[in-house]
C-alpha cells in the first residue's frame, strides 16, 4: 500500500511540473474539440513567422515606418488636393458672377475663391 501512495505522490509531482497550457490551446484544442492536426499546423506556423520577424526585423520596422507616414499623411494630401480643386471650380464662378473680371488680379481672385471655399460669400 505504501508503494502504491509513493507512485501517486510521484505522479502526481510529475503531473505539476508540467507547464500549463496557454488559455487558447486549452479552450479552443480541449474545451471546443478542434482537430490536433490544426494544432500542430498553427504551431508550426507560429515557429516559421516567429524566425522570419526575427531575421528580417529592421526590413519589417522600416515597412511598418513607410506604412505609418503612408497612412498618416494620405489625408493631408487628399484635403489639399479637395481644396485646390474647390478654388480652382470657385474662380471660374467668381469670374462669371463679376462683370469685370479682367480687372481683378490673381491675388485678389485667390483670395476670393479661398474664402468662397470656406463658406464665405463673394
Amino acid at each position: 500500500m505504501d508503494s502504491n501512495l509513493i507512485k501517486k505522490k510521484d505522479q502526481s509531482r510529475k503531473a505539476s511540473s508540467l507547464p500549463d497550457l496557454p488559455w487558447w490551446v486549452e479552450l479552443l484544442f480541449v474545451q471546443i474539440g478542434l482537430p490536433d492536426s490544426w494544432l500542430r499546423n498553427l504551431l508550426k506556423t507560429k515557429k516559421t513567422t516567429k524566425r522570419i520577424i526575427l531575421d528580417n526585423k529592421y526590413s519589417l520596422a522600416y515597412a511598418i515606418l513607410a506604412f505609418g507616414i503612408v497612412t498618416y499623411t494620405y489625408p493631408i494630401i487628399k484635403q489639399a488636393e479637395l481644396n485646390n480643386s474647390c478654388i480652382n471650380n470657385s474662380s471660374d464662378y467668381v469670374r462669371a458672377q463679376i462683370k469685370n473680371s479682367e480687372i481683378i488680379d490673381k491675388k485678389l481672385l485667390l483670395a476670393i475663391s479661398t474664402r468662397f471655399c470656406n463658406g464665405g460669400d463673394i
